[in-house]
């Protein structure tokens, strides 16, 4: 049925890589061609009304080029954003400069084989997919959205309310397998309160933040530290694969990349902020 298959929109001005999307496209059974554009301005209002799962689009097109049109989108469609594919001849600048969005999920440079261009297209089909999938397993596990009866969650003195700061945390550690039992769980949550309830513009470095959460228990820092430590180590290693890739976009979640207790509490702190927050 047509209601299970990706919606995809191409938007190409180059004639060429417009016939090789669309032959390929064709012969990917996953995929429902809901639309066409040859410039970005026009692209723009049909992405708006049609609503696509995945954008095709070349970087350079004429009135908006592809990674301003992605720009614009981001800031009305909300949770109805599409994901992107980028195409681009030989551009290594454009390149470079969509790493920015976590919209896109796929680069693809032309010319190339339609087997080739097959190939990619697949492989970023499938990771849009994990990526719904994750979405759709956040929000079935979340019995108290957070989000549900307010929008906002800053004060007026710019900090964000307690109640609803710790239900996104426990929240989201618990998706990322995180378990409560381990003495380090309660400093990762601590800390990341701490940090989302920092007025807006403040900052607080990770030992200065082992200090704080030591004072409060009257232990050394470094018990803080290796407590914390251990707990990362044990979400990085058994806790939900799946979920810990879509949040820190790898593709794999070996020990060679597994954050710093500074690095897990950074990153934790800007999902979270962009997810719920800002």
């Amino acid at each position: 049925m047509e209601s299970k298959r990706i919606r995809v929109f191409v938007a190409v001005n180059d004639a060429v890589m417009m016939r090789q999307c669309h032959r390929v496209l064709q012969r990917i059974p996953e995929v429902w061609l809901v639309g066409i554009a040859k410039n970005g301005e026009e692209a723009y209002q049909k992405i708006k009304k049609w609503k696509p799962e995945v954008v095709i689009t070349e970087v350079l097109m004429p009135k908006i080029d592809g990674y301003t049109l992605l720009e614009m989108l981001e800031e009305c469609m909300g949770d109805r954003m599409p994901d992107f594919m980028m195409c681009y001849s030989f551009l290594p600048e454009a390149l470079s400069a969509m790493g920015n969005s976590r919209f896109v999920i796929q680069c693809h440079a032309f010319p190339v084989q339609d087997r080739v261009l097959a190939k990619q297209f697949k492989a970023g089909f499938a990771y849009h997919m994990k990526k719904r999938e994750a979405k759709s397993y956040r929000l079935s596990l979340m019995r108290d959205n957070p989000m549900q009866d307010e929008k906002r969650l800053w004060e007026e003195d710019g900090q964000v309310k307690p109640p609803k700061l710790e239900t996104i945390v426990s929240y989201e550690l618990s998706l990322m397998g995180a378990r409560a039992d381990y003495r380090g769980y309660r400093y990762i949550f601590r800390g990341l309160c701490i940090k989302l309830s920092l007025p807006k513009g403040e900052s607080l470095r990770i030992v200065a933040l082992y200090k704080r959460l030591a004072e409060e228990e009257g232990i050394p820092f470094q018990n803080v530290e290796r407590a914390m430590r251990t707990a990362v180590a044990q979400i990085w290693t058994s806790g939900n694969v799946e979920y810990l890739k879509e949040v820190w976009g790898y593709t794999e979640i070996t020990e060679q990349n597994r954050p710093t207790n500074g690095n897990f509490i950074a990153h934790m702190t800007y999902v979270l902020l962009r997810e719920y927050i800002w």
